[in-house]
């Protein structure tokens, strides 16, 4: 055993200020992946009103019983017990504009063509991914939240174009991807030897530069380099080609610049779980930027955060 500075482990014994045991509440918790329900019901004058939830859970099959947490004293929840119904609406990854409408109070955030009205009178989402209808039979206190319980009256799944399960976690939203056996042989090979043309251009531009250059392709959710010249000093001894590395902001932004709406998505929300921050209103000039001159170039800070992560193996998702 090493002797301890005395200071150090009194320092240590010392409570958390209430402020500081906050935060590290939170910060573990954001470690925990949680679901997104939106709980909808009616006012006494027969308005809709809802509130987004992280707590929602089945809690009996034999009775049929289904509870969320709400905050104690939130107005919503106290409308929702007055009327005593609510249905609860499971978010898939393209609810997230309406999560957000939810969680601000926008006005218009049941302003949709997706809502319809349930069997006893509630706002339900024509594409959840599941949905509960159920009437509370108890509230309990837990802390700074209530529980509440409700028996299930009816339960169903929506049309399926919402796609997975809207998740939050980190402080973000995000999603799920389910792992796929299949790989596009032909398409990776002609990518290949497409790379292999063009490796003397490669070359020319690292020259004229005189900066290091890769050119790098999509493999499922990472970027794979498959061509390089000029390498840095501080690049693994056996090369660079072959590695990936995560698909995530603000690194790679000419392969995210023209993507599908969900990978662009994808590549931002990674940035979160990657450097735990998301600067949007800087990616937005970021892609401007690179769709305006069609291509991009990589230094200062974004070229530390590329070297820490592409020279660490534990930072690389397909090893």
């Amino acid at each position: 055993m090493t002797a301890q500075d005395p200071a150090t482990v009194q320092d240590a014994a010392q409570p958390q200020r209430p402020r500081e045991k906050s935060a590290w509440w939170r910060a573990v918790l954001g470690e925990y992946p949680t679901g997104v329900t939106a709980i909808t019901s009616t006012d006494a004058e027969g308005n809709p009103v809802g509130m987004v939830v992280g707590t929602f859970t089945a809690v009996s099959e034999d009775p049929p019983l289904v509870g969320f947490l709400p905050v104690a004293g939130s107005r919503t929840f106290a409308e929702i017990s007055e009327n005593g119904t609510f249905c609860a609406n499971v978010l898939g990854y393209e609810h997230e504009e309406l999560c957000r409408r939810f969680a601000s109070r926008a006005e218009d955030r049941f302003e949709s063509t997706r809502w319809e009205r349930s069997e006893l009178g509630n706002p339900r989402l024509t594409d959840a991914i599941a949905w509960f209808e159920g009437r509370i039979t108890g509230t309990t206190p837990a802390g700074d939240h209530l529980f509440v319980m409700a028996e299930v009256t009816g339960l169903g799944v929506g049309d399926g174009s919402a796609g997975l399960p809207l998740l939050f976690l980190k402080g973000g939203y995000g999603s799920f991807t389910v792992p796929s056996l299949n790989f596009d042989v032909p398409g990776f090979s002609g990518q290949l030897r497409a790379a292999e043309s063009v490796r003397d251009v490669v070359q020319q531009i690292a020259d004229e530069t005189g900066t290091e250059c890769l050119l790098s392709t999509m493999a499922d959710d990472s970027v794979l380099v498959i061509t390089a010249a000029n390498l840095l000093p501080s690049r693994p001894r056996y090369g660079i080609v072959g590695m990936n590395f995560p698909f995530a902001a603000p690194l790679t932004p000419v392969l995210a610049a023209w993507s599908a709406k969900d990978r662009l998505k994808l590549w931002e929300e990674n940035s979160r779980h990657l450097l735990g921050k998301v600067d949007r209103p800087l990616l937005v000039r970021l892609l401007d930027t690179v769709r305006e001159h069609g291509y991009g170039v990589t230094a200062g800070e974004s070229s530390d955060d590329f070297d820490a992560i592409a020279n660490d193996p534990a930072a690389s998702w397909g090893s």
